[in-house]
C-alpha cells in the first residue's frame, strides 16, 4: 500500500467515525452509557469502546476507554444475575416464540456474577415455563381453527420440553377442533360469507377454504357459505342501487330547488318589494318538501290552499303574508297569518280568514315567510 492511500483511507475512516460520534460525545456520561449498553446488548466486542479515538485535548481517547470500560462492566454486573435472565426471559416469552434475549449472557464470562451456561439455563427454563402454557395452546388453536387452516403446532416444537409439548397438543388440537366446527356451522359460515362478501372477495376462494371443514360437514357448509355468499351479494346490490337512486333524487332537487329560485326572483321582481327569500303564491320547498300554496278570495275571506307534492307527510309551522291587489293589478294591502299546518303525502290543507276591505282587493298572493 502506498503512504498516499494509507493516508486516504486513515482521513475516510476518521470522517466517518466523525459522522457517528460527536465531539459532544467525549464526556464520561456518554462514554459509561455506550459501554453499559453495549453490555445489555451481548456485544461481545464491546461494539462502540473504538468512538473515542476522535476525542482529544482535555478528555483523550483513553480517558474515554476508560469510562466506556466501567460502564460495560456495570452493564454486566447488572445482566449477569439470575434475577435479570428471569426478567429477559418473561419479557421474551410474552413477545413470542424467539429467545432474542439469550445473546446478552454471552458477556458473562470470568469475573461475573454468574456464567453464561448457568445464566442460559435460568433463562431457559423461564421462558419454557412462561411461554409453554395452555392458554397460549388455546389461543393459538382458536384463532387457527376459525380461521379454517390446518393444525400449525410448530410454534411450540423448539422452546418447549417434551412433557410440555405432549400436553400442550392436546390442549391446541381440542382448542382447534371445536373452533373449527363453530366456523364450519350454519352461523359460522354466514358470518364468514358476509364477510367475504363485503370485502370484495370471491366465493371461489372461500368455496376452496371449506376443505377445511370436516368431512361431515363439507356438503352443509358449501350450502350454507354459498347462500349466505349470494344474498350478500343481492344486498349490496340493492344498496348500491338505493344509494344511486337517493343520488339522483338529490340532483333532481337540487335542479328544482334552482327552478323555483329563479321563478322566485322573477316573481318577487314583478311584485315589486316581496320580502328577500320568501315564498310567493307557487311551489316552495319545507325541510326537504316541496309544497304548492295558493290563495283566493271568496265572500270576504282569504284562502290559503297548501299541496304537499312530496312523498311523506310534513308539518308546516310559522308566518304567512297575504297580498292583496286590486282589478288594475295594483298592491292594495297586505295581512299575516300565522299557521301550524299538517300536509299529508299528496294532500291537501286550507286555513282561511276574513280581511279588511280596503283599496278594492280582486286576487290575492300567498307567500310563506317562516318562522
Amino acid at each position: 500500500m502506498t503512504k498516499k492511500l494509507a493516508v486516504f483511507l486513515l482521513a475516510a475512516l476518521t470522517l466517518s467515525s466523525c459522522s457517528l460520534f460527536k465531539p459532544r460525545d467525549c464526556n464520561p456520561e456518554s462514554a459509561q452509557k455506550m459501554g453499559y449498553e453495549d453490555a445489555l446488548a451481548g456485544s461481545i466486542e464491546k461494539a462502540r469502546i473504538s468512538k473515542g479515538s476522535v476525542c482529544k485535548d482535555e478528555y483523550s481517547p483513553s480517558s474515554f476507554q476508560k469510562d466506556y470500560l466501567g460502564g460495560y462492566q456495570q452493564g454486566i454486573l447488572e445482566a449477569c444475575q439470575t434475577t435479570y435472565a428471569e426478567a429477559t426471559a418473561a419479557r421474551d416469552a410474552s413477545a413470542g416464540p424467539t429467545m432474542s434475549g439469550l445473546k446478552v449472557f454471552g458477556i458473562c464470562g470470568p469475573g461475573a456474577p454468574q456464567k453464561k451456561e448457568a445464566l442460559e439455563k435460568i433463562y431457559k427454563k423461564k421462558f419454557g415455563a412462561d411461554f409453554c402454557v395452555d392458554s397460549r395452546a388455546q389461543t393459538l388453536g382458536k384463532n387457527q381453527g376459525s380461521s379454517m387452516q390446518a393444525e400449525d403446532f410448530s410454534t411450540f416444537e423448539a422452546v418447549c420440553n417434551n412433557a410440555q409439548k405432549a400436553s400442550l397438543k392436546k390442549v391446541f388440537a381440542t382448542e382447534h377442533k371445536k373452533a373449527l366446527q363453530d366456523a364450519c356451522s350454519p352461523i359460522g359460515l354466514s358470518s364468514k360469507a358476509i364477510k367475504d362478501a363485503r370485502a370484495g372477495a370471491t366465493i371461489e376462494a372461500g368455496l376452496e377454504s371449506l376443505k377445511a371443514c370436516p368431512s361431515s360437514m363439507q356438503s352443509s357448509a358449501v350450502d350454507s357459505y354459498s347462500r349466505g355468499f349470494n344474498d350478500t351479494r343481492a344486498t349490496m346490490m340493492r344498496e348500491e342501487e338505493l344509494r344511486l337512486a337517493q343520488e339522483r333524487s338529490k340532483k333532481e332537487l337540487a335542479l328544482r330547488e334552482q327552478a323555483m329560485k329563479l321563478e322566485q326572483d322573477r316573481l318577487n321582481a314583478a311584485q315589486g318589494g316581496a320580502a328577500a327569500g320568501a315564498h310567493l303564491s307557487g311551489v316552495f320547498v319545507y325541510e326537504g318538501h316541496e309544497l304548492l300554496a295558493t290563495c283566493e278570495l271568496k265572500n270576504s275571506r282569504y284562502y290559503v290552499t297548501v299541496k304537499n307534492l312530496s312523498r311523506s307527510s310534513v308539518t308546516i309551522r310559522g308566518y304567512w303574508v297575504i297580498d292583496f291587489y286590486n282589478a288594475n293589478g295594483a298592491h292594495v294591502n297586505q295581512e299575516k297569518d300565522r299557521e301550524t299546518l299538517m300536509v299529508f303525502s299528496n294532500g291537501t290543507e286550507t286555513f282561511n280568514s276574513s280581511y279588511v276591505s280596503m283599496g278594492q282587493p280582486v286576487t290575492c298572493r300567498t307567500r310563506f315567510a317562516g318562522e
